[in-house]
């Protein structure tokens, strides 16, 4: 099921003065939330209980506002995995576009839910409360 016919379900079942509410990435100082390229090498972390050296990049594709984090982590066994995590950064008018069509009568935004931290909090996620 795609984000469209997810929306539409939605959108059919939510009675009269209900709201949607989700959040979303937002583009704001989208350029900052690139992250270098970077390794390390490590006993245990993150990705693995092992011994492992992690390979860290991100691809920036600025027409359609998505950033590819890709990591390569490759065990003391020669073992290689690769882990890609697509995000999609939108502004406000680009979540109201996607709701365009549908039947709701008001949205707002807020970006002051979360407590700042880093790229994945703060200012930096944008709530949507959509009111049919």
């Amino acid at each position: 099921m795609n984000i469209n016919e997810l929306i539409k379900k939605i959108d059919n079942v939510l009675k009269p003065d209900g709201r949607l509410i989700f959040d979303a990435m937002n583009d704001k100082n989208l350029e900052d939330k690139i992250a270098p390229k970077n390794w390390e090498v490590t006993e245990s972390g993150f990705w693995k209980d092992q011994p492992y050296i992690g390979l860290s990049e991100s691809f920036f594709y600025k027409e359609n506002k998505v950033v590819l984090f890709q990591h390569i982590i490759i065990d003391q066994n020669d073992n290689t995995e690769i882990y890609r995590f697509w995000t999609h950064f939108f502004s406000d008018n680009d979540l109201r576009n996607e709701l365009k069509g549908y039947s709701f009568k008001s949205l707002s935004f807020f970006d002051d839910v979360l407590p700042a931290g880093d790229t994945w909090s703060g200012d930096n996620v944008t709530f949507c409360v959509a009111e049919k």
